[in-house]
C-alpha cells in the first residue's frame, strides 16, 4: 500500500511477513536487494526518470514478494457482498451480509467476484450504519459492482499441509504434557513416560522432515544491477 510519496521516496506499509522471496524493477526484471532496518535499497545502476510531464512514462512499478505466515479465517461466516459500487485503485470496500458478531483480522484473504486478485485484510472489519468497511492491500485492480460475492478463505493451508499440521500440534502438546507423568507410576512400568516422550520427538522429526521437503531450495544469486 503506497501512503506517501511527498519526499520523493515510495512509502509502503508492509504486513508482517516472514522473507522477503524476490524483488522485481521495473517489473519482470529480478533484482538483488539489501534490507536496512524499514528500508529495502535495490541494488541498480540507475533508475528512470519518472516525471509525471513526460509524454511516455518508463515502467517504474516495483514488485516485491513476500513470504507470508498461513492464515485460519476465524470468522464464522465466510460469504458477504459489495453493497455499493467500488472504485478502481481504492484500498476499502463496503460489504454487506456480515453480521456484527463476524469479524474478519488483519492477515484475513479473500477473493471479489469478477476480480483476479486475492485481497488482504488490512485491518479488522468495521460495522458501520452504512455496512462493512473492509480496508485492504494491495488496491482494487478493477470496478467492483454491486451484489458482488466476497468470499474469505478459510485457511490459506493446502490439504495435505493441514494433516502435517495436525501432527505437528500434537506431537508439540505430547511434549508440553509428558512432564507432568514423570513422578507416577503407570501399569506399563518405569519404561512408559520416557517411551510417550520418545514416540513425540520421532513423530516430530518425522513431521519436520515432510515439511523440509516440501520446502522449495533457498539459493543466492547474483542479478544484473
Amino acid at each position: 500500500e503506497r501512503v506517501s510519496t511527498t519526499d520523493g521516496i515510495a512509502h509502503v506499509s508492509v504486513p508482517s511477513y516472514l522473507w522477503i522471496d524476490s524483488v522485481e524493477y521495473p517489473i519482470g526484471t529480478k533484482r538483488n536487494w539489501k534490507v536496512y532496518g524499514d528500508v529495502l535499497e535495490i541494488d541498480v545502476n540507475s533508475v528512470e526518470d519518472s516525471d509525471l510531464t513526460l509524454t511516455t512514462l518508463p515502467n517504474i512499478d516495483v514488485l516485491v514478494r513476500f513470504a507470508m505466515p498461513h492464515r485460519l479465517c476465524r470468522s464464522t461466516s465466510l460469504e458477504g457482498l459489495v453493497k455499493s459500487d467500488g472504485t478502481k485503485g481504492s484500498i476499502a470496500v463496503i460489504a454487506d451480509g456480515f453480521t456484527t458478531g463476524q469479524k474478519a483480522r488483519v492477515g484475513d484473504e479473500f477473493h471479489i467476484q469478477h476480480l483476479r486478485n486475492t485481497y488482504t485484510c488490512a485491518e479488522e472489519m468495521t460495522h458501520a450504519a452504512a455496512g462493512v468497511v473492509l480496508y485492504f492491500y494491495p488496491p482494487l485492480e478493477a470496478v467492483p459492482t454491486a451484489d458482488d460475492f466476497i468470499n474469505f478463505t478459510r485457511s490459506t493451508l493446502k490439504p495435505h499441509h493441514e494433516e502435517l499440521f495436525c501432527h505437528l500440534v500434537a506431537t508439540r502438546a505430547v511434549l508440553s504434557d509428558y512432564i507432568r507423568h514423570i513422578n507416577e507410576i503407570p501399569k506399563g512400568g518405569a519404561s512408559v513416560v520416557g517411551n510417550y516422550r520418545q514416540w513425540a520427538y520421532d513423530k516430530l522429526a518425522e513431521v519436520l522432515g515432510k515439511l523440509d521437503r516440501l520446502s522449495p531450495p533457498r539459493t543466492k544469486r547474483i542479478y544484473p544491477r
